[in-house]
């Protein structure tokens, strides 16, 4: 699409000159050379959000797409970045903020309205309207912010009634869950969220006038699409990728279906799959905790597919405090002592991960570095991936 606008913006570039020597009236709209690069924060925002190679031109289309956001004359991103408490001067943006702060936001209107409400909010021309339009508005659910509050409450619901459901089919192999209640706009989250915790190919089906719509998520190297295509026959249609695919079937087939995906999933799933690994760079000391490592970390950025954050070992932390945060209190926040400073941390998606934990405990954590700003003073802070208890008595 970028590529596309571009070579239309050249042409029109270049009709523009050509009108101009024969007209004193300039053409409707004679972009400035260069005038592309305000494109990029919408190309940052799509190559990160689709899960896109950070490598090659797409790593230096992020690179300065992120720049552009900070200075963004789309007066939806802006208000959309106020609505989310984002503030580009103090805090520049990265691929965290676009993956997981804005195109949640924007993708939430697609999975509960329609995406008109997004790309309304994208064209908008007028700040003021702009910014009603990303506000957060109780009485008014076609909002962008609205939206995604009650994004985020559905898939924790659905989040915790499928985990029941997981729970009494963990001993196999593949886990296909259903609900009557279940939206199937998130199913696709929760499915993913399943898949993760229990390290399962999961499929997450919403039920609704006898037929069944929803998502599959996979694990490993497990091809979720080839496991449909297996049971294709109880399908009404299917489609996707190795990775993600979406499925509909009569809800009478379910029965069906299911056995047919566990005979595949029994002869094609490997147990290196279903093991859960982290790939970790290598073990930090306490004098690695410093600004100075983050620094140099900070140089291999933008972080993403293909050119992953790096995740280290920090070993023998003791748990200072703990308490979970976050509206649906989803997150676990950490203070962690070692060699003499305490160090702050979060581990996101962990209320169920926070039960195994006390104050008092030594852990190891594999965590990234972070950068850590409270009342106008820079630390280190850590991002837990995950955390086990420590072999040391200490």
């Amino acid at each position: 699409a970028f590529k596309l606008a571009c070579a239309l913006l050249k042409k029109d570039g270049e009709r523009g000159k050509r009108e101009d020597k024969n007209n004193p009236q300039p053409a409707s709209f004679i972009p400035k050379k260069g005038w592309e690069k305000w494109l990029l924060d919408l190309v940052a925002i799509g190559t990160v959000a689709d899960c896109h190679s950070l490598l090659g031109e797409n790593r230096i289309l992020v690179k300065y797409g992120l720049k552009v956001l900070q200075k963004t004359r789309w007066p939806g991103l802006r208000a959309l970045a106020a609505a989310a408490n984002l503030d580009f001067v103090r805090k520049p943006p990265d691929t965290y903020t676009l993956g997981f702060v804005i195109a949640p936001r924007l993708n939430a209107a697609g999975r509960l309205e329609h995406a008109n409400i997004a790309l309304d909010l994208l064209l908008k021309s007028d700040e003021v309207a702009s910014q009603q339009e990303s506000m957060v508005v109780e009485a008014d659910e076609a909002r962008l912010e609205g939206i995604n509050r009650r994004r985020q409450g559905l898939t924790e619901r659905i989040l915790s009634e499928a985990r029941e459901q997981a729970l009494l089919y963990q001993d196999r192999k593949i886990l296909v869950l259903m609900g009557k209640d279940w939206h199937k706009g998130v199913a696709g989250l929760v499915a993913g969220r399943i898949a993760e915790e229990f390290r399962k190919p999961a499929i997450v089906l919403a039920e609704e006038g006898g037929e069944a719509t929803g998502s599959a998520r996979t694990i490993g190297e497990f091809n979720v699409v080839e496991a449909l295509k297996y049971a294709s026959a109880c399908l009404l249609r299917f489609g996707g990728h190795q990775q993600a695919a979406g499925l509909t079937l009569k809800t009478d087939e379910y029965s069906n279906f299911y056995k047919k995906v566990l005979e595949y999933a029994e002869s094609h799933l490997a147990e290196a799959d279903t093991e859960r690994q982290v790939v970790l760079e290598a073990e930090l000391l306490p004098d690695d905790l410093s600004l100075d490592t983050l620094g140099l970390l900070e140089a291999f950025e933008p972080f993403g597919v293909d050119n992953v954050k790096p995740k280290f070992l920090i070993s023998n932390l003791k748990i200072a405090g703990m308490r979970l945060v976050g509206a649906l209190q989803q997150h676990l926040q950490l203070q962690l002592a070692l060699s003499g400073r305490t160090i702050p941390a979060i581990m996101f998606s962990a209320n169920d991960f926070a039960k195994s934990l006390k104050v008092g405990d030594t852990v190891d954590v594999a965590a990234e570095l972070i950068r850590d700003e409270w009342n106008g003073r820079e630390g280190i802070k850590l991002r837990a991936v995950d955390i086990r208890k420590s072999s040391a008595t200490g």
